[in-house]
């Protein structure tokens, strides 16, 4: 079974081009990619692209800001469009304020705000199965089991910010799931750009922004893992077997002369873009079951 891969940042012709010629998929930005969402939405009216477009609402940037989002507004922009939006996330609540401490009060105010929302957001968009609620790290789990268990939710995302602890965090939640009444909804993992994550949980769709910096570095990514192609001789340099496999995945993305990794940032995008879209249709998801019942805490 394959997953669901969302690209991010998807900016730049190079970029749009290969995600429109692979109908992959494509998570936006409520805030700030509202022209980019017009511009798929017409790709998909014209039916030259038809991969699924995820919305998301933008909370995490406009806390960065000290901002916030009008939650009518973002709410009337969902249901203008809900026609040729797959799916879109809740208006969530970030806690705390951006680059300082954050309390326990803080964590739970936040956490209810934004299943607040979800339950106003739910009663009044015009296509309930649409609307994914948000699940974030140090937030109680009797939050996940409230959203598991709404009839109408049969996708969720979850959200982690610590890199250290978040595969036990992703354990956890799948043992709430599992235990819930709804042990069978969808899971969304946010913010997480290691497809290999499929085989440890099964998650039905990931998205991350990272793949950008990757090629920013002067890297690609391959089944050798992670890459530095930033120079030719760092090219030339590579085993014969590791130089077969690019240039043939060269010439599947679009990308003539293999050197072209090394000068080109958008090369290497797009190069990326093609391995991780490859990836997702090909690498199998666990069918590990997290039906022991478990201590949360």
């Amino acid at each position: 079974m394959a997953f669901d891969y969302y690209f991010v940042s998807v900016t730049g012709k190079y970029s749009e081009d290969l995600l429109i010629k692979l109908n992959a998929n494509c998570l936006l930005s409520y805030l700030i990619d509202r022209k980019l969402i017009e511009k798929f939405i017409s790709y998909k009216k014209s039916g030259i692209w038809s991969g699924k477009l995820l919305v998301d609402n933008g909370a995490y940037t406009v806390w960065k800001q000290g901002g916030v989002i009008n939650r009518d507004e973002y709410l009337d922009f969902l249901n203008n469009n809900i026609d040729y939006i797959d799916y879109a996330i809740s208006l969530d609540k970030i806690p705390g304020r951006y680059q300082h401490p954050k309390s326990y009060q803080d964590i739970i105010e936040a956490a209810e705000e934004t299943y607040d929302n979800f339950l106003y957001m739910r009663d009044n968009i015009k296509d309930k199965s649409k609307l994914i609620p948000a699940f974030h790290q140090d937030e109680p789990f009797t939050y996940l089991e409230r959203y598991v268990n709404i009839e109408s939710v049969n996708y969720v995302c979850i959200a982690a910010h610590d890199m250290g602890t978040r595969y036990n965090w992703y354990d956890k939640c799948f043992h709430t799931i599992h235990n819930s009444n709804n042990p069978t909804v969808k899971v969304h993992c946010l913010g997480n750009s290691i497809p290999d994550i499929v085989k440890y949980f099964p998650f039905t769709s990931i998205d991350a922004s990272s793949w950008k910096l990757i090629g920013a570095t002067g890297n690609i990514i391959t089944s050798y893992g992670q890459l530095y192609v930033g120079t030719e001789s760092a090219i030339k340099n590579l085993p014969e077997n590791v130089l077969s496999e690019i240039k043939s995945k060269c010439l599947l993305c679009g990308i003539d002369n293999i050197n072209d990794l090394a000068t080109l940032y958008s090369a290497r995008a797009v190069y990326i873009m093609y391995e991780l879209y490859t990836r997702s249709t090909t690498t199998p998801v666990t069918n590990q079951k997290f039906n022991t019942r478990r201590s949360l805490f």
